[in-house]
């Protein structure tokens, strides 16, 4: 053999090797990106498809508001800051005179319970969906209802 031969040899070798490092390392790559689809796809089917319900509770807001007002007045004083008369005349006061009123799936009351724990308590949006069993978009929706009359300060209660 000669130099010229034996060279071009051992660069068809090193090409070669070259060549089966590429398609190791390519393959290697696609095997990654397989992975993280495989993982990116099943975090969405547990989180989207496959979902648990976040407030399942016994009681629904309505519940909760209802169980409150039949229950010990101390109750309702400590968890909305007044009596049950006064809460009852508050609701029938703001439903005369604005026009706040029940919505398709929130009872004018349950909207009056959920501003006025939101004000005694001072729990997040999180922690007050929770007791209400309502999204944190709902509970947003009564803190402050739009259609309420705002001058400068609080409602009076009497």
């Amino acid at each position: 053999m000669t130099h010229t031969m034996t060279h071009t040899m051992a660069h068809s070798q090193a090409l070669t090797q070259a060549w089966a490092s590429w398609e190791a390392d390519l393959r290697h790559r696609r095997a990654i990106c397989y992975m993280v689809a495989a993982a990116a796809a099943r975090f969405y089917a547990e989180s989207q498809i496959f979902k648990l319900p976040y407030h399942n509770s016994a009681l629904t807001g309505q519940m909760w508001v209802n169980e409150l007002l039949s229950g010990n007045p101390r109750h309702i004083k400590d968890q909305l800051g007044m009596g049950k008369h006064v809460f009852r005349k508050f609701v029938k006061k703001l439903f005369i005179l604005t026009n706040a009123s029940h919505t398709r799936h929130v009872d004018l009351s349950e909207q009056v319970a959920i501003f006025l724990y939101t004000i005694v308590t001072n729990l997040s949006n999180r922690k007050v969906g929770e007791c209400f069993q309502r999204s944190g978009d709902t509970i947003s929706k009564y803190f402050w209802p739009s259609d309420l009359p705002y001058h400068g300060s609080f409602l009076p209660v009497y």
